[in-house]
């Protein structure tokens, strides 16, 4: 995998967003990635379950801004593809069989705080345990999905 780390410890497996130098900030790379990571490791047996967390200093910055212009030319048909695929990885991460932790660190921003497939509620998460701030959502997700996350 191009954008994400596998490691395994005692059935344990942690999946790790490595784009430190975008802020972890998802692009359909990462989408695909990450949706063909979790059916793998929900069909292994030897793991019981699995952490997500990022390298560097932010979880996820959200969408990549690149990725968000290179979709700006898209045709009808390729945004919709995309919104696809999008809704396709938080629906196997959502269904998933095995508990799934995100192990947060540092910022989190934009449409990742808004799924509790990646998050538990944001209202109750903090960036740092001893961050008294709630972690922050810019709200600017991506409306085109939502009739497809309906379906989940």
């Amino acid at each position: 995998m191009k954008h994400l780390e596998l490691a395994f410890d005692r059935g344990v497996a942690t999946v790790t967003l490595n784009r430190p130098d975008v802020r972890n900030a998802f692009n359909d790379e990462v989408i695909g990635e990450l949706a063909g990571a979790f059916v793998e490791l929900g069909e292994r047996r030897e793991v019981r379950c699995i952490v997500l967390t990022g390298n560097g200093p932010a979880f996820c910055a959200g969408a990549d801004l690149n990725w968000m212009k290179r979709m700006a030319s898209y045709s009808y048909e390729e945004n919709f593809d995309d919104a696809r695929a999008l809704a396709n990885m938080l629906r196997v991460l959502y269904r998933c069989a095995k508990p799934t932790i995100a192990r947060v660190q540092g910022d989190v921003y934009a449409g990742v705080c808004r799924h509790r497939e990646l998050l538990f509620e944001r209202s109750q998460a903090r960036a740092d345990p001893r961050d008294d701030q709630p972690l922050r959502d810019s709200r600017n997700g991506r409306a085109c999905i939502a009739p497809l996350l309906s379906h989940c």
